[in-house]
């Protein structure tokens, strides 16, 4: 048991270090006041965790989120194909499902073209084989 479990862990490394794989990590803070007509505040954290394979990107937004003294929790996994590389510019489409438990439970699925430009050529993040 030991030895296979020794084993399989191994193999996992072994198959990850040859697939050029990466894992990243992002995310957002926000904060947002209106004072005009309703007085409203919202705060949210939105961590971004992901785990890019050659031209795929498998990877998760978790939101915490408080307007007006109630929580909300989101999690969007999300998953993106870069299909055209030209250059420095890279060609993707993202697809995933937000999950919202908010005032209840509530999904929103979405597919989305996207478009990745590092701003930077030396430390830019740039997705495995790009």
């Amino acid at each position: 048991m030991k030895k296979t479990l020794i084993l399989a862990i191994v193999g996992l490394f072994a198959f990850v270090h040859s697939a050029s794989a990466q894992f990243y990590v992002g995310g957002s803070f926000h904060i947002n006041s209106r004072l005009a007509d309703e007085k409203s505040m919202y705060v949210g954290f939105s961590p971004d965790l992901g785990y890019t394979l050659g031209d795929w990107c498998f990877g998760s937004v978790l939101e915490l989120a408080v307007q007006d003294g109630s929580a909300a929790f989101r999690a969007t996994p999300y998953v993106e194909y870069y299909f055209w590389h030209s250059g420095p510019v890279s060609f993707f489409v993202e697809g995933g499902v937000g999950l919202n438990w908010d005032r209840g439970f509530s999904y929103n699925p979405y597919v989305a073209p996207g478009i990745l430009r590092p701003l930077v050529r030396a430390g830019a993040y740039r997705p495995a084989g790009v």
